[in-house]
């Protein structure tokens, strides 16, 4: 302190002005790099995860439209219903495979991996109900496909379905955590500018 009193009045301001410019030039370089953290939280928040999230869904809507085309085919009277759903079920299955493999891979461990385990192993008894029931209906036997639609595949398929439904809840809680991670990290942010911007001032 006493040597700057020993400094004349020019080198003081000149000290002074550039103590306030590094002042400034640390609250920007402190805000750039906050709103890069922010952009890669909010990426981190909207790519893998809203991804997954949409591609469950998605799945769950598959398999939705097959348990109802199922159950239509095994009640209904006319036994050409099944030769007439084929091409879609067919395709209904397809997409619901191809998702399984785009999902599995961002599945996280511990809960979420034994979920989706789960999930495939329910999957594999609502298919069998599922081919056994439009077989029955098929060969003309509406009373043994109502009976398989009423005890192992409706069961299976509500089994099947409640597990998707955790996993696309799972992906939201997820996501809404990342969200308030964000919205945390952007709060501290804007208290660390303020603080920058009062010494600025002081200075």
């Amino acid at each position: 302190m006493g040597f700057f009193n020993n400094l004349n009045i020019g080198k003081r301001l000149a000290a002074g002005f550039a103590l306030t410019l590094a002042t400034t030039l640390l609250i920007a370089a402190v805000g750039m790099l906050r709103l890069h953290d922010s952009a890669a939280r909010s990426a981190a928040v909207l790519d893998a995860p809203l991804a997954k999230e949409r591609m469950i869904t998605e799945w769950y809507t598959q398999i939705f439209a097959a348990v109802r085309r199922t159950a239509a085919i095994a009640k209904s009277s006319d036994d050409s219903l099944g030769a007439y759903f084929k091409e879609d079920a067919a395709r209904t299955g397809a997409r619901s495979t191809e998702l399984i493999k785009q999902i599995e891979p961002l599945i996280a461990a511990g809960a979420e991996k034994a979920l989706f385990d789960r999930i495939g192993e329910q999957r594999k008894i609502y298919t069998k109900a599922r081919d056994e029931a439009v077989k029955a209906k098929a060969a003309g036997d509406a009373a043994l496909a109502a009976q398989i639609l009423d005890q192992q595949f409706t069961p299976a398929a509500t089994a099947y379905q409640e597990s998707v439904q955790q996993l696309v809840a799972m992906q939201h809680a997820h996501i809404a955590a990342a969200a308030q991670a964000n919205q945390e990290s952007a709060a501290a942010s804007q208290k660390l500018i303020g603080a920058l911007a009062v010494l600025a001032v002081l200075l």
